[in-house]
């Protein structure tokens, strides 16, 4: 005779080890990318056995966050102690802030939801951006009917480019990434258009290294 018990909601506790979360499917341990007030540490988990280590990590940066199992029991809260300074966190080169859920930025993130909560301002009617390319070449892109960072990626992908230069997301997760490959000795930057504020509002407004512009 099979007995199948139902579904017992463990709890994550100081002890819970790492190898049994996600329902023993195991955290990544790659670690996190922590940013506030102006410093960018980067942590590893892989000396880590249990929750309880994994928050001590963390807890001993220096950059003034608090971490602790939520209330429900069921992840963790990373919480900023600075007043007045913006807490990010991102990915190292793994998926760790993705399982944990702590992701700041991600590709569904809804534009609305940038910048504190005042989002992203859009030109009333017209493109919003214009790109320029290593080659010389420029192309305008609207942003009318985006509502999330893909849809953003989306419309750049879609725009007269060429196929020259492709928005990405950013592999440790806090920003757009442009890659030309145009080949050009110019510039590759990102100017405003329409009294669109989408440039700043989205961290384009960066300077361009070489063939990328990755922003903030």
């Amino acid at each position: 005779v099979t007995v199948t018990g139902q579904n017992l909601n463990a709890l994550v506790t100081p002890l819970t080890r790492l190898t049994s979360l996600r329902g023993g499917a195991g955290l990544d341990t790659t670690g996190l990318k922590i940013s506030n007030a102006g410093k960018t540490v980067d942590l590893g988990f892989g000396a880590d056995q249990t929750v309880q280590d994994m928050l001590n990590t963390i807890n001993q940066t220096g950059l003034g966050v608090t971490t602790e199992i939520n209330s429900a029991g069921t992840g963790i809260n990373i919480v900023n102690t600075i007043q007045g300074s913006t807490l990010t966190v991102g990915e190292t080169g793994g998926i760790t802030a993705t399982q944990l859920g702590v992701r700041t930025f991600s590709p569904t993130t809804l534009l609305s939801q940038l910048n504190g909560g005042q989002g992203v301002q859009l030109a009333s009617s017209g493109p919003d951006l214009q790109l320029t390319e290593r080659n010389g070449a420029t192309f305008q892109v609207s942003l009318a009917g985006a509502t999330t960072v893909q849809d953003v990626i989306n419309d750049i992908n879609a725009g007269p480019g060429g196929g020259g230069l492709t928005a990405s997301f950013s592999a440790n997760g806090t920003g757009i990434v442009l890659n030309d490959t145009t080949g050009g000795a110019g510039t590759l930057s990102v100017t405003a258009l329409n009294d669109s504020k989408a440039v700043t509002d989205l961290g384009l407004g960066t300077q361009a290294v070489g063939s990328v512009l990755t922003g903030s």
